[in-house]
C-alpha cells in the first residue's frame, strides 16, 4: 500500500501491517517528520526515531515499547545494559525515562547505524553508549544470520521458532565480534546492572545458562524476550535469587520478567 505524505510531498511503499501500526501510533500521539524511501521519522513531543520501511518491525517495536510501554516507565538514575538494541528505541526510551546510563549492544551494521543515529537525534550521547557487538558467553567472533526482509530477527542462532512458525527467512551473514556481561561490567566499571534487557532473537539462553554465580548478584532486574519456550530460564533465575513476577506469551515465545527478591544494598 502507498501512503502519500502531503506535507513532506513524500510517497513511500508500506506492508498494510505496518500502515495500520502507523495509524495507531499517529493517533496515539506521534506524527510524521519525515520519510523517504527506506525510512520514516517519528516524532512525539520533544523526541524523534528514524525507522525502516519494507523490512523488519521497527514500527511494532515503537508501538510496544512507546505506547503499549512493555518495559515499564521508572528508570530513574539506573544503569541499564540493551541487548538488542535495533534502531535504539529501546535505548531512547530507557533515557527519556531517566536512566543514567545505557549501554546498547547491537551488532547488525544496518541496525547499528540507525540506533546511532536516533540517539544523535535526541542528544543522548551522554547517556547512551552502542556498541557495535552480539551479547554471548564467550568474547570472540561469530557468524550473524542476516534476513534482509527481516532484520530485527537476525541472531548468532536461530531458533526452530524463528526459522519455521515465524517463516523468517534467513539469506546472508556477517562476522561479529561479541562480548560478555562480565566484560561489559568490568569495561564499564558497572557496580550494579539495575535492569538487563534481553531481546537477541535467542542468546538469552547461551548467555544466562553460562553466566557465573558471582555475576548474578550484580544484576537487579531482568526482561527478556525467549524465542524457543520458557524451558530452565524461570528455575535458573529463582536459582540464583531472583523472583519471576511475569511471563506473558505462549509455550515458544513471550517476555519473562524477573526481580531480585532481596536487597544488595
Amino acid at each position: 500500500m502507498r501512503l502519500e505524505l502531503r506535507e513532506s510531498g513524500v510517497s513511500v511503499l508500506m506492508a498494510r501491517e505496518d500502515l495500520l501500526t502507523l495509524v495507531h501510533l499517529l493517533n496515539s500521539g506521534f506524527n510524521v517528520a519525515g520519510a523517504d524511501d527506506a525510512t520514516m521519522t517519528l516524532a512525539n513531543g520533544s523526541f524523534r526515531l528514524k525507522c525502516r520501511l519494507g523490512s523488519g518491525f521497527d514500527l511494532g517495536h515503537i508501538n510496544e515499547i512507546f505506547v503499549q510501554k512493555t518495559y515499564g516507565t521508572d528508570f530513574r538514575d539506573k544503569v541499564v545494559l540493551d541487548i538488542g538494541a535495533s534502531n535504539g528505541d529501546s535505548s531512547v526510551w530507557f533515557a527519556l525515562c531517566g536512566a543514567k546510563r545505557v549501554i546498547a549492544l547491537e551488532p547488525y551494521p544496518e541496525s547499528y547505524r540507525l540506533a546511532l543515529d536516533n540517539v544523535r537525534m535526541n542528544g543522548l550521547d551522554d547517556k547512551i553508549t552502542v556498541l557495535n557487538l552480539a551479547l554471548s558467553s564467550v568474547k570472540s567472533k561469530a557468524d550473524f544470520a542476516v534476513s534482509s526482509r527481516s532484520p530485527n530477527a537476525n541472531a548468532l542462532a536461530p531458533t526452530e521458532h524463528i526459522v519455521k512458525s515465524l517463516h523468517i527467512v534467513f539469506d546472508g551473514s556477517v562476522t561479529i565480534e561479541t562480548t560478555t556481561v562480565p566484560e561489559l561490567i568490568s569495561y564499564y566499571s558497572i557496580s550494579r546492572v539495575d535492569y538487563l534487557k534481553l531481546d537477541c532473537e535467542g542468546c538469552e539462553y547461551d548467555v544466562l545458562r553460562n553466566l557465573a554465580g558471582e555475576v548474578w548478584p550484580l544484576i537487579n532486574e531482568i526482561v527478556l524476550e525467549y524465542h524457543n519456550g520458557l524451558s530452565d530460564l524461570a528455575e535458573l533465575m529463582e536459582r540464583h535469587d531472583m523472583a519471576v513476577i511475569s511471563d506473558g506469551g505462549d509455550e515458544v515465545m513471550g517476555i519473562l520478567h524477573a526481580v531480585r527478591n532481596r536487597s544488595r544494598d
